[in-house]
């Protein structure tokens, strides 16, 4: 009886090994990489699999309405496919003609909130991407939040305890940061002698004006800057707000601070000469843009450049880092987590 004990277990052991094997014999896993800065593409094709042949449907937004954001939205799917080497069909529906979805293509979309409720409330599809905030699929996040994880995560990694923000739109965004930190607010942009004084130079100065005073030679000393704090992050509603807040940091003593930037929203490109010169990080699209300076087709070409490489990685059972233009992800069999880059 113990022997036939023993034997049962051991049937039920491999049995139950080999059923987790063939539930993840599929699965293909990503490494990922250190970088936080932009270091190219994923290379799917160094992988060696073989892709599933699927037809890929992407629901796009009303092309009457949204001409101008389809148009490069639809210009990175067909770009990242080619660079795929991918031979299935790709497929643009307006998001009006949802009925008439193929029900074997992996389909992306949609965007309207309405329409993502819709879907989601079907329950979860292993054949689906939302662009938008679901409950039980998959789903990509906006350029606001993947920029927020990255600033979050830069925080974190370089342990900063209290840092200083500044920006229109600071107020309003510093609540999503949800990080145990202690923020002092820049209220004034442009205003030189507010920024002497939260920066403590006004202080400074003033201590320097006294022992001059009190001195019976010349003194000649450089004001300091408050060192309680090393970085600045601005939140920014138009590009000028950047270069206007860090060249009065940087000509108030404020040389030794970090100084960072969000950029979605923004409807301009940067300049990177400004940039360069402030030694400002930048949370937000890849160096390189197809479009020149028009940010708002940069955006539009990197986001439809990665909608179709996640496709394509979860089709294909893809687990782990997918980079993309706009932003590096983590996939799991559960969520897509994006971080824009650094630059």
């Amino acid at each position: 009886m113990k022997k036939f004990l023993i034997i049962v277990f051991h049937i039920i052991f491999i049995s139950a090994c080999s059923s987790a094997q063939k539930g993840n014999e599929n699965q293909k896993y990503l490494e990922s990489k250190d970088a936080l800065g932009f270091i190219g593409i994923t290379q799917f094709s160094q992988a060696n699999f073989n892709a599933i042949q699927q037809d890929f449907t992407f629901l796009i937004p009303d092309p009457s309405e949204f001409e101008y954001f389809n148009t490069y939205f639809q210009l990175g799917i067909l770009h990242a496919s080619r660079d795929l080497k991918n031979t299935t069909e790709i497929i643009f529906l307006s998001e009006l003609n949802a009925n008439n979805l193929k029900t074997d293509s992996f389909i992306v979309g949609p965007f309207k909130p309405n329409l993502v409720e819709q879907f989601d409330s079907k329950g979860k599809n292993e054949n689906l991407i939302l662009m938008g905030l679901a409950q039980k699929n998959l789903f990509l996040s906006s350029n606001s939040i993947s920029q927020i994880n990255a600033l979050k995560n830069y925080l974190m990694q370089t342990k900063n305890k209290k840092i200083m923000v500044a920006g229109k739109d600071a107020l309003n965004k510093i609540k999503k940061l949800n990080l145990d930190l202690e923020y002092i607010f820049l209220k004034s942009n442009t205003n030189s002698n507010q920024v002497k004084e939260i920066l403590g130079v006004s202080d400074s100065t003033n201590r320097i004006k006294q022992i001059d005073q009190a001195s019976f030679s010349e003194l000649k000393s450089i004001p300091r800057s408050r060192d309680d704090i090393e970085h600045v992050v601005l939140f920014p509603q138009e590009v000028d707000e950047i270069y206007e807040i860090a060249s009065n940091i940087r000509f108030n003593y404020g040389l030794g601070y970090e100084i960072s930037t969000l950029t979605y929203g923004l409807a301009d490109s940067l300049d990177t000469n400004e940039i360069a010169l402030h030694n400002i990080l930048v949370f937000g699209l890849a160096d390189k843009n197809n479009f020149g300076y028009d940010l708002r087709k940069a955006r539009s070409y990197a986001l439809g450049y990665d909608a179709m490489l996640l496709a394509y990685a979860k089709s294909n059972n893809f687990l782990g880092e997918v980079r993309g233009y706009n932003a590096i992800y983590n996939l799991t069999s559960t969520a897509i987590n994006s971080k824009s880059y650094i630059n």
